[in-house]
């Protein structure tokens, strides 16, 4: 990570619709975005620089903030009861609202685990925005494979 953030809209992938460089709020999305997706990777969710671990307000749930190039973020980790991580939820994420951003609260949801390479990852996540106490889901998938390089 390099902290500078990059987003790219394109036509067929060849015609630039949209596109945005280091700004404070891609970046801290950026970031967001990057902890969220570390039930894919679980190793990247080890305490280490730049990431620290605090008790949630409930026996089920931690807090994860990572701090890259002065940026920091924090999100709620929330887990089933056999420890694997059921949620994600942070309080006011950068959403994008016409050429603006706004913070909004964002969630994303996993399941279906199964084990690859001696770790349990979801099969299946979805993540959304919380907008006028609505949650609206933007992402949706279901990966069918898995491979890591260690």
């Amino acid at each position: 990570m390099d902290g500078r953030a990059h987003a790219r809209v394109a036509l067929q992938s060849a015609v630039t619709v949209s596109e945005e460089r280091d700004t404070p709020a891609l970046n801290t999305g950026d970031l967001y975005r990057l902890l969220a997706e570390g039930p894919w990777y679980p190793t990247m969710l080890l305490p280490r620089q730049g990431l620290v671990w605090t008790a949630g307000d409930c026996p089920d749930r931690a807090v994860a903030t990572l701090t890259d190039h002065g940026t920091s973020v924090s999100v709620e980790f929330r887990f089933n009861d056999a420890g694997e991580v059921a949620s994600i939820f942070a309080a006011a994420r950068p959403r994008q609202y016409g050429t603006t951003y706004i913070d909004t609260p964002w969630e994303g949801r996993f399941g279906r685990y199964v084990s690859v390479a001696g770790m349990r990852v979801p099969s299946t996540g979805e993540v959304g925005w919380w907008v006028d106490r609505q949650w609206l889901p933007v992402w949706k998938a279901t990966l069918a494979e898995f491979s890591f390089e260690f």
